[in-house]
C-alpha cells in the first residue's frame, strides 16, 4: 500500500506544479489581505467611538465572527461534490469581484444604534462583510482542494496561511502606516481581492474539471477515517477560547495605557499568529509543560513591572505568546485526520468566536473590573496541573487513578513547589483584582473600559486604568481648590490668567469630563460645556464629586464625542479645552487637522484652544507645534515635571508671569520631518520617542 501511494501521488505532483504553487500563492493573499484590512478598519471606525482602545477588542470579535462564517462556508462546501463546490465558490468570488469594494473611509458612516458595540458592527458589516468572509474560506477552500489536486497532507498550508497573516500585521504598522494614507491603503487593497479573485477562479476550473476523479482515488488511498467525537471538538474549542481570551485582554490592556493604534494592535496579534505558525510546522516544538509553566511566571510578574513600560510590554507579549503556543501546540497535538480538516477548523473558529463574545460582552456586563485575567490564570494553572500528571495521573470511572511511569522524587518536589508558590502569589494577586481595595469607593465597567473612585484621608479621585484623571479635597474648605493637572501654579493656571486677561466671562467647551476639576475655575457668567463620551464617567462626576455643583459657573454635560458632537453644535466659544484621555492612551482622532479645523470653526476669533499633552510615553509636543503652525496659530507650552498644556489663539498673547520655579514657558516647537497628523494618515510610532514625562 505505500508503495502505490507513491506512485500515484507522484504523477499529479509532477503535473500540476503550477497549481500547487497558485493555490499556496492564494492561501498567502487571501491571508494577508483578511489581515491587513483590519488595522485599516481600526484607524477608520476607532474615531467614530471616540478613540477607546475597546474598539479595536470589538472589531477584533468582528472579523472573529467572520472567521467562523467562512469555515463554515467551508464546511458545508465540503459536504458537496467537487463540481458544487467550484462552481459556488468560484462563482461567488467571480460576483463579489465585479459588484462589491470597499468605500473610501471618508463615507463610512456609524450604525444608527444607542449601543456603540452594536452601532460598531453595523458599521463593519455594511463595509466589509461578503468580501472578509469569502477571504476568511480561502485557506480552508485552497486545502481542501489541494488535497484533491495533489493527493497529500494539506495541514502545513495552515502555517503558510498564517505567514500571509503576519506579513500584513508587520509590514502595516511599520510601512504602510507611516507611508501611505487610508484612501491608498484600500485602493490597493481592492486591487489585490481582485487579483485574489483570479486566482480563486483558476482553481476552481481545475477542480470542476478534474475533481471528481481525484475524490474517488483519495477514498481509496485513506480508506475508512473515523469522524473527530465530540469531545475532541470541545476540547478544541475551549482551547481556542482560551487563547483568544488572552489575546483580547491584554490586547485591550496593552493599548489602554499607551495609544490605540496599529502598532499596539498587531504586536500581541502577531505573537497569537506565530504560535499557530511554530506549532502547525513542527509539532516537536509544541512543550506544553514548558509554556504553561513560563505563562503562569509571567502573569505573577506582570502587575510588578508597571513602572517600565518596556518591561511591562515585553512581559505582556511573553504571556500572549507562550500562552498560545501552549494551547495552539495541544491543538496540534490532537488534531484530526485530513480529511476532517473542515470539522476541525469549524472548531477553531466557534473557540475564536466564544472568547471574543466572553471578552466584549459577557465580562463587561458580568464584572466591575478585569475578571478575565483571574479566570485565565486559574485556567493556565489547571492546565499546568494536568499536562504535568497525564502520563501518570488518570481520571477513570469517577476516580483518580494512577498509571504508568510515576515522576522521581526531585521531579515531584520540585513540581509541588512549583503549584505551591504559583498558587500563593497568584491566589493574593487574584484576591487584589476580586476584592476592592479599603480606599476603592465605587468600580464600574462598561464598553470604555474600567473606572473606579479611590478616596483617601485627604483626597478622592477618579482612576482609569492606571492613571488619575481627577482629584478633589475632602476638605469642605478646599472642595474647590484644583488639583493634579489644574493646579494654579501650573500651566493649566497660567494658561487661564492669559485668557482672563482677554476675556471676562467664559464660554468654554471642554473634551473631557474626569472628575470636573476645571469648573474650579468657573465664575459668575461663565458657561462651561463638558463633551464626555463614557456615560460612567458622568455618574462618577456627579455622585462622588462636586466639582460641577459648587462651581460658580453655569455648567453642562454633553454626553458624546467631543468632536463629534462640536461639529453638530451651532454655539461660538472663546476657549476650547482638550483634556480627553482613555487611560493613558492617546485620542489621536482629537489631534489631526481635521479635528483642529472643527475647533477653530467652533472658535471667537480672538478665542483660545488649550491641550492637554501630558503622557508617560508619548511627546505631542512638536506634533501640536506643527498642527499649531499649519493653522496659522500662535502657541506657547507651559510645563512642569507633572503636567505639560498647550495654549494657541489666532492672536497674539502675552505669556504670563509666574512666581512658581517650576513651571516652564517656551514657544512650542515644530518638527519639519514630523509633519502632523490627518483623518486619513497618522503615525503615533514616531512619537514613541523618549520618555518625557513621570
Amino acid at each position: 500500500m505505500p508503495q502505490n501511494l507513491s506512485n500515484k501521488s507522484t504523477k499529479p505532483a509532477e503535473s500540476h506544479t503550477i497549481l500547487r504553487v497558485a493555490q499556496v500563492l492564494t492561501v498567502l493573499i487571501g491571508a494577508f489581505l483578511i489581515f491587513q484590512i483590519q488595522p485599516v478598519v481600526g484607524k477608520i471606525v476607532t474615531p467614530k467611538f471616540g478613540g477607546t482602545s475597546t474598539v479595536w477588542t470589538c472589531c477584533l470579535l468582528f472579523f472573529q465572527f467572520v472567521v467562523l462564517g467562512g469555515y463554515l462556508l467551508t464546511f458545508a462546501l465540503s459536504k458537496m461534490p467537487p463540481r458544487i463546490q467550484a462552481f459556488i465558490y468560484g462563482s461567488s468570488f467571480a460576483l463579489s469581484a465585479l459588484f462589491l469594494s470597499i468605500k473610501p473611509p471618508q463615507v463610512w458612516e456609524a450604525g444608527a444604534s444607542d449601543n456603540p458595540f452594536v452601532s460598531l458592527l453595523l458599521i463593519l458589516g455594511a463595509n466589509l462583510l461578503v468580501q472578509c468572509l469569502l477571504l476568511s474560506s480561502v485557506s480552508g477552500m485552497m486545502q481542501l482542494w489541494f488535497r484533491l489536486t495533489n493527493l497529500s497532507d494539506p495541514y502545513w498550508m495552515y502555517a503558510a496561511s498564517n505567514i500571509g497573516s503576519i506579513g500584513a500585521l508587520v509590514t502595516y504598522p511599520l510601512i504602510i502606516e507611516p507611508n501611505i494614507s487610508l484612501s491608498t491603503s484600500i485602493d490597493i487593497w481592492n486591487g489585490l481581492y481582485e487579483a485574489t479573485a483570479f486566482l480563486v477562479i483558476a482553481s476552481a476550473i481545475f477542480v470542476f474539471l478534474r475533481g471528481e476523479k481525484s475524490e474517488e482515488l483519495l477514498s481509496d488511498l485513506e480508506g475508512k477515517v473515523d469522524s473527530p467525537r465530540a469531545k475532541s471538538f470541545l476540547y478544541w474549542c475551549f482551547l481556542t477560547t482560551i487563547s483568544t481570551l488572552v489575546l483580547i485582554c491584554y490586547t485591550q490592556h496593552l493599548t489602554q495605557d499607551i495609544a490605540p493604534i496599529p502598532l499596539f494592535w498587531t504586536a500581541p496579534l502577531i505573537l497569537y499568529l506565530l504560535s499557530y505558525i511554530i506549532c502547525f510546522a513542527r509539532e516537536s516544538l509544541c512543550k506544553t509543560n514548558l509554556y504553561l509553566i513560563a505563562s503562569v511566571v509571567l502573569w505573577i510578574l506582570e502587575p510588578f513591572l508597571w513602572h517600565s513600560i518596556y518591561l511591562n510590554t515585553a512581559c505582556i507579549l511573553g504571556f500572549v505568546f507562550l500562552t498560545s503556543m501552549a494551547m495552539h501546540g495541544e491543538l496540534v497535538r490532537s488534531k484530526p485526520g485530513a480529511r476532517h480538516l473542515a470539522i476541525f477548523y469549524l472548531a477553531i473558529a466557534l473557540g475564536g468566536v466564544a472568547g471574543g463574545i466572553f471578552a466584549n460582552l459577557v465580562a463587561p456586563l458580568t464584572f466591575d473590573f478585569y475578571g478575565e485575567k483571574a479566570i485565565i490564570f486559574i485556567v493556565i494553572v489547571g492546565m499546568s496541573l494536568r499536562s504535568m500528571t497525564r502520563n501518570w495521573l488518570q481520571y477513570k470511572s469517577g476516580r483518580l487513578m494512577i498509571s504508568g511511569a510515576k515522576p522521581g522524587r526531585i521531579r515531584f518536589a520540585l513540581g509541588s513547589a512549583y503549584f505551591m508558590v504559583a498558587i500563593l502569589m497568584g491566589g493574593l494577586l487574584i484576591e487584589r483584582i476580586v476584592i476592592p481595595q479599603p480606599y476603592t469607593v465605587s468600580r464600574m465597567r462598561n464598553f470604555y473600559g474600567c473606572v473606579s473612585v479611590e478616596r483617601s484621608a485627604d483626597f478622592t479621585s477618579i482612576v482609569h486604568g492606571r492613571v488619575i484623571h481627577g482629584t478633589q479635597h475632602n476638605d469642605e474648605t478646599k472642595v474647590l481648590e484644583p488639583t493634579k493637572y489644574f493646579v494654579k501654579e501650573g500651566g493649566f493656571g497660567c494658561s487661564i490668567k492669559i485668557i482672563r486677561d482677554r476675556f471676562k466671562n467664559l464660554e468654554v467647551a471642554i473634551l473631557g469630563l474626569g472628575a470636573g476639576t476645571i469648573a474650579c475655575y468657573g465664575e459668575e457668567g461663565d458657561h462651561m460645556r463638558f463633551f464626555e463620551i463614557d456615560p460612567n464617567v458622568v455618574k462618577i462626576a456627579n455622585t462622588h464629586f462636586s466639582f460641577l455643583s459648587r462651581s460658580r459657573a453655569d455648567n453642562d454635560v454633553v454626553l458624546g464625542d467631543g468632536r463629534l458632537e462640536l461639529q453638530k453644535a451651532d454655539e461660538k466659544y472663546n476657549l476650547i479645552v482638550m483634556d480627553a484621555f482613555n487611560g493613558n492612551a492617546v485620542p489621536v482622532h482629537l489631534l489631526t487637522r481635521e479635528a483642529f479645523e472643527t475647533y477653530l470653526s467652533r472658535l471667537n476669533k480672538d478665542g483660545f484652544i488649550l491641550v492637554n499633552i501630558s503622557n508617560r510615553h508619548i511627546n505631542l509636543e512638536p506634533l501640536v507645534g506643527n498642527l499649531a503652525r499649519e493653522c496659522s496659530l500662535h502657541s506657547i507650552t507651559l510645563g512642569t515635571d507633572s503636567s505639560t498644556w498647550i495654549l494657541m489663539s489666532r492672536q497674539e498673547f502675552e505669556p504670563c508671569k509666574t512666581d512658581n520655579p517650576e513651571l516652564r514657558i517656551s514657544m512650542t516647537p515644530a518638527k519639519d520631518d514630523l509633519g502632523f497628523w490627518t483623518d486619513d494618515y497618522s503615525n503615533v510610532l514616531s512619537t514613541l520617542i523618549h520618555r518625557r514625562y513621570n
